[in-house]
């Protein structure tokens, strides 16, 4: 019965232990692209640095037409989709997946990217990194543990005596 008692609170203490990845936002921007030709530049201006060196970007838009990502600090893999939960109507979302130079492109703060879009439209971009951070058991799965313990110090202690 002890071995089982402290085999669960251990399996459950592996449990509790690790790491979640979760989405962080590092900069956003408002553009409107140019009236003719609907050309935009997106200054990401005051960004937090990050380590990582891959991560995504999302232009959001009124327009259905995918904005073509021109020169940048960071390379573009290819766009990875599209979010448009409401079928065909606005705002449409595209992203795009950074592969890499997103730690050296964020190191001074500043990250440059230029799109040709449709013209005259406002484009709200997003970059994110996936981020890490520590996984926090729900209170029962701590009472559990705790209880275990508990189970287990009294078994042990009865045995001894």
């Amino acid at each position: 019965m002890k071995s089982l008692v402290l085999g669960m609170t251990f399996v459950l203490s592996l449990a509790c232990s690790g790491t979640a990845s979760a989405m962080s936002v590092i900069g956003t921007t408002m553009e409107t692209s140019d009236p003719v030709f609907g050309f935009a530049s997106f200054d990401f201006m005051s960004i937090t640095p990050t380590t990582e060196d891959s991560g995504i970007l999302t232009l959001t838009s009124v327009s259905s037409d995918a904005p073509e990502l021109l020169l940048s600090d960071v390379t573009f893999g290819s766009i990875t989709g599209t979010l448009d939960p409401s079928g065909d109507n606005p705002p449409f979302t595209f992203v795009y997946e950074i592969v890499s130079g997103l730690a050296a492109a964020s190191a001074d703060g500043m990250i440059e990217i230029n799109a040709l879009g449709a013209p005259g439209t406002d484009y709200l971009a997003v970059l994110m990194t996936a981020g890490s951070g520590s996984v926090v058991p729900e209170p029962g799965t701590l009472s559990m543990l705790c209880i275990g313990g508990l189970v287990g110090c009294f078994g042990i202690r009865r045995r001894r005596d």
